[in-house]
């Protein structure tokens, strides 16, 4: 695994094939970085605080140009961990170890299909409310040029991450360590690490995500294979 520094923006890119980003935790029993919560910065979309999709409602966020969801995705039934998505026209989801409290917390874990809807259209609408899509690699890279120094903690919740890696929120996206489901099946790095799927292409089968990690406040650009389950936050178009 290679990883290159942009200290431009403040974010690192990492080259890699596969699914693995390295896991430090199993399963989530000891959080490094306290409880959830707290107060963070930001502003919701200026006419558009709140969005209903699925059920629930949505905040929004205004970071600069850019109006995101502040949170997580959480649409669609359960699956078992070791059950593949299927085009069914049902939203399918994981929830961490197999825990529907875990997506009421933390959001859906989504295959990139099934977030995609089943296309493969760059910034599609894909499982996003109408208005929202999935973000192109490029718009999480617009999303760090509007970072302060402290770059990825500024990004995540209060409560996620500790030390050098302690989420202020003073942007308001309020990110959470919500770990990830790998193409195996297997789920890691709940309360460590924060991965988001992008709608932009590595190769056939690879995708881009993004992702933060409890001890650093660094953002990193990754690839993950397609069978994975990563968190899915939505812009608007």
């Amino acid at each position: 695994m290679k990883r290159v520094l942009l200290s431009l923006l403040g974010i690192s890119v990492v080259s890699a094939c596969g699914s693995s980003k390295g896991p430090t935790a199993s399963n989530g029993n000891d959080n490094p970085g306290g409880t959830i919560g707290g107060t963070g910065g930001g502003s919701p979309c200026t006419g558009l605080p709140t969005v209903s999709h699925g059920g629930k409602t949505y905040n929004t966020v205004q970071i600069d140009a850019q109006c995101w969801l502040k949170e997580n995705l959480d649409v669609g039934v359960m699956l078992p961990a070791g059950q593949a998505p299927t085009n069914n026209g049902s939203i399918e989801k994981y929830c961490y170890n197999n825990d529907a409290a875990q997506c009421a917390t933390y959001g859906g874990l989504y295959s990139w299909n099934e977030m995609m809807a089943y296309s493969t259209t760059r910034g599609g609408k894909g499982i996003c409310p109408d208005g929202f899509h999935v973000p192109e690699q490029f718009e999480f890279q617009i999303l760090g040029t509007s970072l302060p120094n402290t770059r990825g903690n500024a990004v995540k919740a209060v409560g996620q991450g500790a030390g050098g890696g302690a989420g202020t929120n003073t942007t308001g996206f309020s990110a959470l360590l919500a770990g990830m489901r790998d193409k195996n099946g297997a789920f890691s790095n709940l309360t460590y690490k924060a991965f988001l799927w992008t709608s932009s292409e590595y190769y056939p089968g690879v995708r881009p995500d993004v992702y933060l990690e409890g001890d650093n406040n660094s953002v990193w650009f990754g690839n993950t294979d397609e069978p994975a389950a990563l968190s899915v936050r939505c812009v608007k178009t």
